[in-house]
């Protein structure tokens, strides 16, 4: 399918300069403890320290009634991304709340992991005040909760719970920032997750229902389907994801790839929302992608969830297509050899509108190429946008699906409540026949 893939071109606005900063971060041969695709690897050195204001409130403050935006980003740091965290705030802080737009987190620090800023640990709420510190959070802490588990759905829902009581708007946005773990990372339980808690040892399942249910709360405490939901962190950008958030939200944003160390660019995005507090959830997502693109790193994408059920019953059209030709082994095989993987070189995570235009090459059979062709039709409107560095991911389209060359399938991929929705499974179960 060229002429359609041909239509998802990269937008390369990024200098070379910075392009060759990216790649010494990022590079394969780099280790992965460079990005937020896994944990436990990074050597913090620290960074001065300074006093910040420790005044607790467990109440909170009421945001202005008027917001047109409340920004909330629950950000585990309970783990070697500590300091980075920090960081963070300190880009949000660049920026800070406004009458029309709230940004407000609650940060998990280790008590092991880094020792800057005040060297505090535990979990703190902040509604995110403008300041010249680049080094030092200097918002007012709202409450001081103490240790907690940031790898449980609770945890995470309390805060979003609390966050839209306090700061009411006409948009929310609800953001789970941490290390992201792809299907491939933990191949004996089939794990795909967030928010890895290294002192609790505990992680967000995506395939348990874990992300669903925050989101689900999320949307509950709304009365409406979150406006953006995103993830700042390594390749979160799957179907299996959007799937499983599409009925609590309206629009996604996530990565495909591994994210460096940074993370998003949230100076960037949130002066162009403090700019105009009116912009849609669509124009968030696009702002949040484009500056995350121009850091340089590696891929950012949107969607629309609104279109993920259609897309959803178009690929399981594709499965059973595959299904009766005879020949799933033959075709998932050729087809996941050449096809934009992530997760290093025996990726089960491919680009989903690559594979299925190589499994259209690698089938020759009518019925496959007409169902894939429905397919790559509807990924048009749900993929709102998709940027990317080229390269190693010039064939990222700006959504991944799981896809392993052999049709292994663990149990846990079985059993996701996706797996009762289409026949993606079953076409993977009939490889490895």
């Amino acid at each position: 399918m060229p002429t359609l893939l041909s239509q998802r071109v990269t937008i390369l606005r990024a200098s070379v300069r910075l392009m060759s900063l990216f790649l010494l971060a990022c590079t394969p041969d780099v280790e992965i403890s460079m990005n937020r695709g896994t944990a436990g690897r990074d050597d913090d050195t620290g960074e001065p320290t300074s006093d910040v204001d420790t005044a607790e409130d467990d109440s909170g403050v009421p945001g202005h009634e008027g917001a047109q935006w409340t920004f909330l980003v629950f950000m585990n740091g309970d783990n070697d991304l500590e300091k980075w965290a920090l960081a963070d705030v300190n880009e949000m802080e660049a920026v800070g709340s406004t009458d029309d737009v709230n940004i407000v987190v609650q940060v998990d620090r280790s008590a092991r992991q880094d020792d800057s800023d005040g060297d505090w640990s535990g979990a703190r709420r902040f509604r995110v005040e403008k300041d010249q510190n680049t080094r030092s959070i200097t918002s007012p802490v709202l409450a001081d909760l103490g240790t907690v588990d940031s790898g449980t759905p609770q945890t995470v829902i309390d805060f979003v719970e609390w966050g839209i009581a306090n700061y009411p708007a006409e948009r929310v946005a609800v953001v789970l920032w941490d290390h992201g773990t792809g299907w491939s990372f933990q191949p004996e339980e089939g794990q795909k997750g967030i928010s890895d808690d290294f002192d609790a040892g505990s992680e967000l399942s995506v395939a348990e229902g874990d992300v669903t249910e925050v989101y689900a709360a999320a949307a509950a405490a709304l009365g409406r389907p979150v406006d953006l939901v995103g993830f700042d962190a390594c390749i979160m950008m799957a179907w299996e994801v959007a799937w499983s958030v599409a009925p609590h939200g309206k629009v996604m944003v996530a990565s495909q790839d591994y994210e460096a160390l940074q993370g998003w660019d949230y100076t960037g995005a949130m002066a162009d929302l403090v700019a105009n507090p009116e912009m849609s959830a669509a124009d968030l997502g696009e702002s949040i992608a484009f500056h995350f693109h121009e850091i340089p790193d590696s891929t950012q994408s949107v969607l629309d969830l609104g279109q993920v059920p259609a897309f959803t019953a178009a690929i399981s059209e594709v499965a059973d297509a595959v299904i009766a030709s005879g020949a799933a082994a033959e075709v998932l095989a050729m087809a996941t050899e050449d096809a934009q993987g992530f997760d290093g070189p025996r990726s089960t995570n491919h680009d989903a509108l690559d594979l299925l235009s190589r499994l259209s090459s690698a089938s020759n059979d009518a019925a496959v190429d007409a169902a894939i062709e429905a397919a790559m039709a509807l990924s048009e409107p749900l993929i709102i946008s998709n940027y990317n560095q080229g390269g190693r991911v010039k064939n990222a389209n700006g959504l991944t699906i799981y896809s392993p060359s052999t049709g292994s399938e663990p149990p846990i991929y079985q059993n996701a409540p996706w797996s009762a929705d289409t026949s993606w499974d079953e076409m993977i179960a009939a490889a490895a026949e």
